[in-house]
């Protein structure tokens, strides 16, 4: 499928804004000098052949927070389960390589703020201070919507599978724009899209009420080649 925006069929008119762009640089370092140069460095290198569309710098927030106040990433799979879970297995196309989705989530921070707790919890699926799983999940959680089992999404008994490992961190903007730049990374894109249209709803399912404080002004797919393979790109 070429489809990369996501939009909910309940008139509500919330929908996962899809940019596809060509190529996505992701830059990690203790040290913001060293991003500001490699960032210069890449700019000077694609300068005539690519423009950069869109710059978002992230920061850590807390105990690795979203702005929401919940921890974020409690989802993911143990460190042990990363290579599982992320990277393609030998004897497939692209092996040692990773599929990635990439968005920047906008949050209505004012509007999440003025939630009692407990409804925060309950679209979550989580408890704010621990972020404990919820025994039971409202139909409109984000958990219930992203967690994908065996049998019914969310269901507690029954394992997990297509799970992804998330890397996101919160952004803002000079104008008061904040949010969530939103990243996962797994062994197939499939799961990646399944998720999306369970949270705006398109499979049948009630929409992630998420979504009502928090929707991806850009978003696009990339899929990251293994070392080996970006190592032969560049001889």
């Amino acid at each position: 499928s070429t489809q990369s925006t996501w939009g909910s069929i309940d008139g509500s008119g919330r929908e996962a804004k899809g940019t596809q762009e060509e190529l996505l640089l992701w830059l990690n370092s203790s040290q913001k000098d060293d991003v500001w140069r490699l960032q210069w460095e890449a700019r000077q290198k694609l300068k005539g052949h690519m423009k950069v569309a869109r710059e978002t710098m992230t920061f850590i927030y807390g105990d690795s927070l979203d702005m929401t106040g919940f921890i974020d990433g409690t989802g993911n799979p143990p460190a042990s389960a990363d290579v599982d879970v992320a990277i393609v297995p030998e004897g497939q196309p692209g092996a040692g390589g990773s599929f990635v989705l990439a968005q920047r989530w906008v949050h209505d921070l004012e509007g999440w703020e003025k939630l009692p707790i407990p409804e925060q919890e309950g679209i979550f699926g989580r408890t704010k201070a621990r972020s404990e799983r919820l025994e039971k999940q409202p139909p409109h959680s984000h958990l219930s919507h992203v967690e994908l089992r065996q049998g019914a999404t969310g269901d507690a008994s029954k394992p997990k599978r297509d799970e992804m490992s998330r890397r996101s961190t919160p952004y803002a903007f000079h104008d008061g724009t904040v949010g969530l730049y939103f990243m996962a990374f797994c062994n197939r894109q499939a799961p990646l899209r399944e998720r999306l249209e369970a949270m705006y709803g398109t499979n049948g399912q009630v929409r992630d009420r998420l979504t009502d404080y928090s929707n991806p002004a850009s978003g696009s797919f990339y899929f990251a080649p293994s070392e080996e393979v970006l190592q032969q790109f560049l001889r």
